[in-house]
């Protein structure tokens, strides 16, 4: 087993490391960096600093409005830089600004979609594919009339958890309001 001595040296550094890593003088951090630190720890960026200063205070002024008279320090000239204020001389010449248009009128919501023939007397080749968590199951199946695939539910068990729903049609069969279920109707494969 070898040992290794340090030297005069090699003391110095590790001694000036340790003191370096336990300053906590706030004015020797505040020399090496004046604008503060980030969250990980490097120095502020100190144009970045004085512009995000210089956009707070901006952002902080008094804003002019449409509804009240615009707000000015020494009438109608800007404080800082000695242009006028158009919109302030024609406010004060002209009245207030006219009233901006409203926005256009929202249509009226559509109409719910027509329900849907949904009795079981109706189907054929019918196949659970899946229930949800209420209590309604899916189905795959064909109508007697049409030999394409569809998913959807049987009238007859939406009527048990879900009776408002289902209306009985002109023809007496039943129809399912796909809508109030949360659900569409679809062929099989959409």
């Amino acid at each position: 087993m070898t040992r290794h001595t340090i030297g005069w040296n090699g003391l110095t550094l590790a001694a000036a490391f340790v003191t370096g890593l336990s300053m906590s003088d706030p004015a020797q951090a505040q020399r090496r960096c004046p604008e503060g630190r980030t969250a990980g720890g490097a120095c502020v960026n100190g144009g970045l600093a004085r512009s995000m200063r210089q956009r707070a205070i901006i952002f902080t002024q008094p804003k002019l409005s449409s509804t009240g008279a615009p707000a000015s320090q020494s009438r109608g000239e800007s404080q800082d830089t000695g242009t006028s204020r158009s919109i302030e001389r024609s406010y004060n010449t002209n009245g207030p600004p006219p009233p901006q248009p409203l926005p256009a009128v929202v249509a009226a919501p559509s109409p719910p979609p027509p329900p849907v023939t949904s009795d079981r007397r109706l189907k054929r080749d019918i196949l659970r594919v899946g229930c949800l968590d209420s209590g309604i199951c899916l189905y795959r199946f064909r109508y007697l009339w049409d030999d394409n695939f569809y998913v959807g539910v049987m009238a007859q068990e939406v009527e048990r958890i879900a009776p408002d729903a289902v209306l009985q049609g002109a023809d007496g069969y039943l129809r399912v309001r796909y809508d109030l279920l949360g659900l569409r109707f679809r062929k099989w494969g959409e």
